[in-house]
């Protein structure tokens, strides 16, 4: 893609930051090579960390890399440099000289690059596990690290074992999309006139934000924890592997009417509440429904009834998949390698895009409160985004300082305000993303109404939507209208699946597109079923967010630049699936064995790697990787037969159970070993508040809301407002076309 080809990025972190860095700053320029970026990644003294990491235990990594590499780094320049030298040297090397943007774990090199390098045009950001001045940076922080730390792994698993990582490297994957988010403000900013300063981020920040539900949960005094088998939406074992059944209130008597068993028509199963107190009685007979039936024939009949369910597909499956395949998401490399190696392409391509050259949208005089030095003052944004993946994007894009209006109207509120919380206002779900808007009532389903859209869609420079596929037209407002009033339109279709292709169409939620997108096959306990996260995180509902922001302002650059308008299609599924990639690449190549998939919270780049209960009920997750390491863990179980793995981990687990947390942290990472309580969601908000993340913040009324990924420091962002109600700037907002010109 073309949407950053004057764009030169630097990732240059040094041999001091833990393989979580490296991998979040790796994918992060993944993302912007494939947006067209030229990328260089230094290796730090000319070893670079990610070269030797396996994706499975079987994996033999030669002098080319493993997958994990071959995924993140091909197609970039590779350069050894001695950077402790350059934060140092009088003249700064070319590679760091002449980017756009770095990506730096070094404070004295971002004071470096920030006194010999123009701020106008170059963005440096610095990037830790933990806040810059938390002494936690110290440790060999892993991906379990942050996952534990973050409550993310406290909502995956079983409540009666231990909590289980998100397969792969999510933490770290988290990491790397909120850096892509900041990144590309920055470099608006760069574009406008308007820099951001040093961005700054820390992993355990991101990760809280993207758990923010398990956090305000834990503010408001309540607990949301990992269900296990009393999940209301539960993986299924069938005939050739599972399926994640998925539903809401509305999908019941679909789903009930797809099985047709009559048992189901039971009032006593006709709630939420009702199915709660009778689970034993009606699951066994979807179970022995599912279990005569193929992934494929179930999955034909969710779509078929309009049931959001989906078969849990592995990255073997993803190679051959229909919707895939049709619209190549999987590209074929060739290079250092033999064989060919699939990789997914970078998550958002463009439908349409207008002829070049079209003149400026019209301007207006807006009300906003948006502080006007922001890298994205001035941008104009329309909001159709319901719930989270929609509404969330939207909130980042208010936060850079876009006006953001959010159109609903009396008969068609956004869902998110009567959900959970919800008590005569708004929910507090509601209240975390939508933050920073402003509110207009515009019914489109009325002639009138669609007129007065269009109207402010001729004053904007973003239209945000997720609804179901084909709304958008059947309200006669897609994109060719839209092009039509304002050729200079970018339209952001953030979907499940995309916008055309084989259950493109199906209704999906987050968790179905875990299980469709090859994550949920990654997670779960050895030996185990498939893991998804459910309606208490929806994990690919949240990682959008910081996709789609990023490549929205992408687009608008490019509109910018090129005098064009564009229809972006952003699929969360292929948000997922670029996740995994890795294990994509491996699965091309015939190395990722079933046995491969599910392994708990090992890591095959461990020696030693899991959860382990301390005498006082204290979870706690242990990474020990390299041999310094493991020489460490066994010094502290002085000398107990720890030849293997499996004994290693015994010996640790028995000494560990004896121990209350505090010292066991203490003594361990006295040992020179990542060690970290893996905490639910109110001990984690506890954590965020302690060192300072900007995961969460107060609203202009005091209300805890979603904070940011990353921070900018010459203008910070800052909530400013309150969440509209519906149609609460209406007039306003109208006047404001009065202006335009």
């Amino acid at each position: 893609m073309d949407f950053l080809n004057h764009i030169k990025v630097c990732e240059a972190l040094t041999e001091r930051a833990p393989n979580v860095s490296h991998i979040a700053a790796a994918f992060c320029g993944r993302m912007l090579r494939d947006l067209g970026a030229q990328v260089t990644r230094i290796a730090p003294n000319g070893n670079d960390p990610l070269t030797p990491l396996k994706t499975t235990r079987s994996e033999h990594v030669g002098q080319g890399g493993g997958m994990l590499d071959v995924f993140l780094n091909n197609g970039k320049n590779r350069v050894a440099l001695d950077l402790s030298a350059a934060a140092h040297e009088n003249d700064v090397p070319p590679e760091l000289a002449s980017a756009n943007l770095v990506l730096t774990d070094s404070a004295s090199l971002a004071n470096r690059l920030e006194t010999s390098t123009d701020g106008s045009r170059q963005t440096v950001l610095v990037m830790h596990p933990f806040p810059a001045d938390a002494p936690e940076n110290d440790l060999q922080i892993e991906d379990i690290s942050l996952q534990g730390v973050s409550a993310l792994a406290d909502l995956m698993g079983d409540p009666d074992r231990e909590p289980l990582k998100l397969g792969g490297n999510q933490a770290a994957y988290i990491g790397g999309y909120a850096a892509f988010a900041g990144a590309m403000g920055a470099l608006a900013g760069q574009q406008a006139g308007r820099p951001t300063g040093r961005v700054t981020l820390d992993l355990f920040g991101a990760n809280c934000w993207v758990n923010w539900k398990a956090l305000a949960a834990g503010a408001m005094g309540m607990s949301i924890s990992r269900e296990g088998k009393n999940a209301e939406w539960p993986v299924i074992p069938c005939k050739d592997g599972y399926v994640a059944l998925i539903y809401t209130e509305r999908d019941w008597t679909p789903l009930v009417e797809m099985i047709g068993d009559a048992r189901l028509e039971d009032p006593k199963f006709a709630s939420f509440k009702s199915r709660a107190e009778n689970r034993d009685s009606y699951m066994p007979v979807i179970e022995a429904w599912c279990a005569d039936r193929t992934m494929a024939d179930l999955y034909a009949s969710f779509q078929k009834a309009g049931v959001p369910g989906g078969p849990v597909l592995s990255p073997k499956d993803l190679l051959k998949d229909p919707l895939f395949d049709a619209t190549g998401y999987l590209r074929e490399l060739h290079g250092d390698h033999n064989q060919s190696i699939f990789v997914p392409s970078v998550p958002v391509r463009t439908v349409t895009e207008t002829d070049g050259k079209v003149h400026d949208r019209k301007t207006i005089a807006s009300a906003s409160k948006a502080d006007g030095s922001l890298p994205l003052a001035g941008v104009r944004v329309i909001d159709l985004g319901i719930i989270t993946a929609g509404a969330g994007t939207s909130a980042l894009l208010a936060d850079m300082g876009a006006d953001v209006i959010k159109v609903e109207s009396a008969s068609y509120p956004d869902p998110f305000r009567a959900w959970a919380g919800a008590s005569g206002e708004d929910s507090p779900l509601f209240k975390f993303n939508n933050r920073n808007k402003r509110g207009a009532d515009i019914d489109l389903k009325t002639e009138d109404g669609r007129t007065t859209f269009l109207k402010l869609v001729e004053t904007a420079d973003i239209v945000v939507e997720n609804f179901r596929r084909g709304v958008l037209d059947r309200l006669g407002i897609g994109f060719d209208t839209l092009k039509a009033v304002n050729p200079r339109v970018v339209l952001g279709s953030i979907s499940g699946q995309g916008e055309t292709g084989p259950g493109a169409a199906h209704t999906t939620f987050g968790s179905t597109l875990e299980a469709l997108a090859g994550i949920s096959a990654l997670t779960g306990y050895s030996g185990d079923k498939p893991v998804i996260s459910g309606r208490n995180l929806n994990y690919p509902d949240q990682i959008v967010c910081l996709f789609a922001a990023g490549a929205l302002i992408a687009g608008y650059l490019k509109a910018q630049k090129q005098s064009c308008g564009l229809h972006l299609a952003i699929p969360q599924r292929e948000i997922s699936t670029y996740a995994i990639g890795e294990f994509i690449a491996a699965a091309s190549q015939g190395i990722l064995s079933d046995d491969a998939l599910l392994i708990g919270n090992d890591d095959p780049n461990a020696s030693l790697q899991g959860m382990f209960m301390s005498a006082d009920g204290q979870w706690i997750s242990i990474a020990a990787m390299g041999d310094d390491a493991v020489a460490g863990i066994k010094k502290f179980f002085s000398g107990q037969a720890t030849t293997t793995h499996d004994t290693l981990s015994k010996a640790v687990a028995d000494t560990i159970r004896k121990l209350p947390a505090d010292r066991a942290l203490h003594e361990i990472r006295s040992a020179g070993v990542a060690a970290f309580p893996a905490f639910g969601g109110k001990a984690a908000l506890a954590e965020a508040g302690r060192l300072n993340t900007t995961a969460l913040s107060k609203s202009a009324a005091g209300t805890l809301v979603k904070g940011f990924p990353c921070q900018f420091t010459t203008t910070p962002m800052a909530i400013y407002s309150d969440s509209p109600a519906v149609g609460a700037d209406t007039e306003e907002i109208l006047a404001e076309l009065n202006t335009a010109t």
